[in-house]
């Protein structure tokens, strides 16, 4: 497997997305987690996510779904791939290490909860992702009760095949986490700058579906 750990040259801290396989059932990739890195909290939306621990360990944290507001599930309707709001705040269910010498699998999909991992070690670590079907859409959670949805394909991977897709740039997040206009704008060949952030813009007040 070392011909696709890949690192991100312009910043050794974030975590890489390299994908391995895919095709129409599944998607495959290796991700590699550089010391103290963790991804965000996310769902899977349709699919099943199986995580294979190669090396090192980390942490999988898994949280219960939360509610969601009522206000973004309409704005997700209206608009799929960029809907920001609020949910109910988030309940952690499990936090489990994955280690040579213990447990190296873990699954998750949206009927367990949301989950995020951790390399809460000094060493790198290293975990195959198998997603079934392919991950094309998620949404990103906060603890504290505020919610991101944004579509999978418009996050490139670090590399494909063992090789750098040369996508991936210094402002790239690889948990998706971006500016949703400057991102289209882009698309629609434009050069906004686009700047990196942790979370997404603030979201309306809690509205809760009945």
């Amino acid at each position: 497997y070392e011909k696709y750990i890949l690192w991100d040259q312009s910043d050794p801290t974030k975590y890489t997305r390299n994908l391995i396989f895919s095709n129409e059932d599944l998607d495959v990739l290796l991700m590699c987690w550089p010391p103290r890195s963790r991804s965000a909290i996310h769902s899977h939306e349709c699919s099943s996510c199986w995580v294979v621990l190669v090396e090192g360990e980390v942490h999988e944290v898994q949280y219960d779904m939360p509610k969601l507001d009522k206000q973004f599930i309409e704005s997700e309707m209206r608009n799929p791939t960029g809907a920001v709001g609020r949910c109910t705040k988030l309940r952690q269910l499990s936090d489990v290490k994955l280690c040579a010498e213990g447990l190296t699998i873990t699954y998750a999909n949206d009927d367990v909860g949301v989950h995020r991992v951790e390399n809460r070690s000094d060493e790198p670590a290293f975990t195959l992702h198998v997603y079934a079907p392919g991950l094309r859409k998620m949404k990103i959670f906060r603890e504290s009760g505020e919610v991101f949805v944004y579509a999978v394909a418009s996050v490139p991977y670090h590399s494909e095949n063992g090789s750098r897709t040369g996508l991936w740039r210094k402002d790239t997040h690889p948990d998706g986490i971006i500016d949703i206009e400057a991102w289209n704008k882009l698309q629609q060949g434009m050069s906004p700058s686009i700047p990196p952030t942790e979370t997404p813009p603030n979201p309306p007040a809690l509205d809760l579906k009945e």
